[in-house]
């Protein structure tokens, strides 16, 4: 797969996520933007690879979003594949979450992943192509305590990716989604004790943590030419978590 002349903008790029994808992008010669509202950290990715800007983003700001767009398009020309990685979440039980909590969560995790998508896609279809991909999660699956805004904001982000599917299929650009399982980061180190580590693990037919270049390589592929027919559909990357049925505590 070769992206030499393409320019991608990953929202959440200094993430653990977002940060393997653009090494991999760049490393198969992206222009990138790495958007994170931790500027500082996008900057240091951006310093990291070749032909990179950082860019400010609150990922629930359309007008952000829109200037994101934007700042890709006056530094590299276009933009041709639109990762929506960016994305917060919470572990509390339905009957405590606030409402602020909740539209926090959904502001972040599914309006901002339309606002971009959509100035993305409005740039695509002046040329007749590109990738739109979304970050989505198991969780959009499967029922696990404590997620219920997160749960509904992925949920939404499968249903939006059919829909936009449809929408922009015939104008050149495809739409498709990524679900990550347990991946090992930082951030799920820090949160989790060794015991419900464990009990992750018993549960995932793999026996073991994804990483996030596991989680990139389906990104990447979906955001490659040889992806063209493939539309619409969310990519569980879980090492088998999805199809064993099983419900989480």
């Amino acid at each position: 797969m070769d992206f030499k002349g393409q320019t991608a903008i990953i929202t959440g790029g200094a993430g653990a996520l977002g940060s393997a994808t653009a090494k991999t992008l760049a490393e198969k010669g992206a222009n990138l933007v790495i958007a994170d509202i931790n500027v500082e950290a996008a900057e240091a990715v951006a310093q990291s690879v070749p032909s990179a800007i950082s860019f400010e983003l609150d990922t629930s700001s359309a007008e952000q979003n829109r200037a994101c767009v934007d700042a890709a398009v006056k530094k590299f020309g276009s933009v041709d594949i639109f990762l929506a990685n960016a994305g917060i979440a919470i572990n509390t039980p339905v009957l405590e979450i606030t409402e602020e909590q909740w539209q926090n969560v959904l502001n972040i995790n599914l309006s901002g992943v339309f606002y971009g998508c959509q100035a993305a896609a409005r740039i695509m279809v002046k040329k007749g192509y590109g990738r739109l991909i979304m970050m989505s999660s198991v969780n959009g699956f499967k029922g696990i305590n404590g997620r219920a805004p997160y749960a509904a904001a992925k949920g939404g982000l499968d249903a939006l990716t059919r829909l936009m599917a449809v929408e922009l299929g015939p104008k050149g650009i495809t739409v498709n989604a990524v679900a990550p399982g347990p991946v090992d980061t930082e951030i799920a180190r820090a949160m989790q004790t060794a015991e419900i580590r464990q009990k992750w693990i018993d549960h995932i037919p793999a026996h073991r943590y994804g990483t996030p270049e596991e989680v990139a390589a389906a990104v990447v592929f979906l955001a490659s030419k040889e992806a063209a027919f493939v539309n619409g559909v969310t990519i569980p990357v879980d090492g088998g978590f999805v199809g064993a049925g099983l419900v989480m505590e």
